[in-house]
């Protein structure tokens, strides 16, 4: 690491990222999709990040490559309510609908079912983010279930398998 793409590179976060996270956690626009806000002060990021190591950690910021801008984080991550491993990104609201999350899916799903050997990939959605659903399905992702979380939302599971990103 760090990987780049056409426009965005993705490097390993750090504690200095936390203002990141804790914006993230908060950004009402962020969290309509995933719940009620973390509430997470910029010290209780910071110490959260001084534990996530390169070596069993797999989060990464999302920097444009031309002047190293933020735009979000990604990476890889357990879902206590999937046996799988899920993608993440989340974007800065500023930076959506640019295109930067096709690019980003589309380097991690690379990643994850090639130099990294998995024979499949999941995200999980929420079903009323339609942005992202075309999005998944733009990059061949499948619905394959669905399940309600602690805080009554329903979430969308979709794959993606080595054989279709070779069709």
């Amino acid at each position: 690491m760090p990987w780049e793409g056409q426009r965005v590179r993705l490097r390993f976060i750090t504690p200095d990222d936390a203002w990141l996270h804790v914006r993230l956690s908060n950004e009402p626009d962020v969290r309509r999709f995933l719940g009620p806000s973390l509430n997470q002060t910029e010290v209780e990021a910071r110490e959260a990040l001084e534990r996530v190591t390169p070596e069993k950690d797999s989060l990464y910021v999302i920097e444009l490559i031309s002047d190293g801008t933020v735009l979000g984080y990604c990476g890889f991550t357990p879902n206590r309510y999937v046996s799988e491993t899920d993608m993440l990104i989340s974007l800065l609201p500023e930076h959506q609908h640019s295109g930067f999350g096709s690019e980003v899916l589309g380097m991690l799903q690379s990643a994850w079912l090639g130099p990294l050997g998995n024979e499949e990939c999941f995200a999980t959605v929420w079903p009323q983010n339609a942005r992202a659903v075309a999005l998944l399905k733009s990059h061949r992702f499948v619905k394959v279930r669905e399940y309600v979380d602690a805080f009554q939302q329903a979430h969308h599971v979709y794959k993606s398998t080595r054989e279709s990103l070779a069709t």
